[in-house]
């Protein structure tokens, strides 16, 4: 799911930018708010329906394999949460591709930190002198462990991470709607 929202972030924003396709877009009767609104919408119901089918898929395998194993409220309680991480990383990516003027530059920028968050938490799973790296990163706001256990301290760090998402998918749009195009 980081690498879908990476890419499609950049394919629904940067790249009409870059390839000056948006200029149809912004010709029609919708303003610059509502285009970038049903974009951002467009990216984030591609990533929930992906997570949900995955959880869907896994659910029925898990029944198929092992049934009555797997608790499913908690399982998909988990997967809320996983998608609540990708809208923050989906969110990093938009406002990338809404402040760029070029799509290698947004994906560089919105896929780069996204990478690099994902390489860190990577290398403080390690242990050691590492671990502390762990606080470097959103990643930190996605505890499995906690959210399956239920508890309120996992669910609100969740929640951040929604909020978060909902901080940079909205400044992402209010800087699409002020900037100036290379149209």
């Amino acid at each position: 799911p980081m690498v879908y929202g990476m890419l499609l972030s950049n394919r629904l924003m940067a790249r009409p930018v870059d390839r000056g396709s948006m200029a149809f877009l912004l010709a029609s009767p919708n303003p610059r708010r509502r285009v970038a609104f049903t974009q951002l919408l467009v990216l984030m119901l591609n990533q929930a329906l992906l997570i949900a089918y995955a959880t869907a898929l896994a659910i029925v395998c898990s029944e198929a394999m092992f049934p009555g194993e797997l608790e499913t409220g908690r399982y998909i309680l988990m997967n809320a949460g996983v998608f609540f991480l990708h809208t923050a990383l989906s969110g990093l990516c938009f406002f990338a591709a809404c402040v760029s003027n070029e799509s290698r530059k947004a994906l560089a920028v919105g896929g780069g930190i996204s990478a690099v968050f994902y390489l860190i938490r990577m290398l403080a799973n390690m242990g050691g002198r590492l671990e502390n790296l762990k606080y470097a990163t959103i990643f930190t706001l996605f505890d499995p462990e906690r959210i399956i256990a239920g508890e309120s301290g996992a669910l609100a760090m969740t929640g951040i991470l929604l909020l978060i998402g909902a901080v940079l998918s909205g400044a992402g749009i209010a800087v699409f709607e002020k900037r100036d195009l290379p149209l």
